[in-house]
């Protein structure tokens, strides 16, 4: 793999890209990290060498590293799909729920045909006690996905706030 890194090789980026997981898959992330440094120097407006280290960084549990790391590739490249996801999934493991409910808003409003998109967002709006926000979300994706485990989860979670538990039951019964 060493020989394929090249400068005028085409596909530098997924010959990085390969060698970093094959190294992350192998649990050696010394040489990882190196490789990631030498790619971000090499190519410095690319995202990639960030969100891989996010994702390591996340991992390990070191979600401070992982949100620096991604708030990085962000402003590298804002419209990176799932990025916005990524950032609000490490802000949720360190319990910021309004941030991690703003970055979705804001993705969200953009790609308003994201099913998944508009279901994390709604999952974060009941985290932070937005239940009726939720619950119009959840609503106008029932009909697009009306089984889906995350809507149905979502939808029970929102009746149980509500104190709506035979209700939840049934729309539960009635998809298994």
């Amino acid at each position: 793999m060493p020989q394929l890194l090249r400068r005028d090789a085409t596909d530098l980026n997924e010959v990085c890209a390969a060698i970093v997981a094959g190294y992350v898959h192998n649990y050696e992330f010394d040489p990882a990290f190196r490789y990631l440094e030498a790619w971000e120097k090499d190519f410095p407006e690319d995202p990639e060498p960030h969100i891989m280290r996010a994702r390591i960084r996340q991992s390990w549990h070191n979600v401070r590293e992982a949100e620096r790391e991604l708030r990085q590739a962000l402003a590298l490249r804002p419209t990176w799909r799932g990025l916005p996801q990524m950032l609000a999934q490490v802000l949720t493991e360190q319990n910021r729920m309004e941030e991690a409910a703003e970055v979705l808003s804001q993705v969200a409003r953009q790609q308003p045909d994201d099913n998944h998109l508009q279901l994390a967002w709604a999952d974060c709006l009941i985290r932070t006690g937005r239940i009726p926000e939720a619950k119009t979300l959840f609503e106008r994706l029932e009909s697009s996905e009306p089984t889906s485990v995350e809507l149905l989860f979502g939808l029970g979670r929102i009746d149980l706030w509500e104190g709506q538990t035979e209700r939840g039951l049934e729309i539960g019964r009635a998809h298994v």
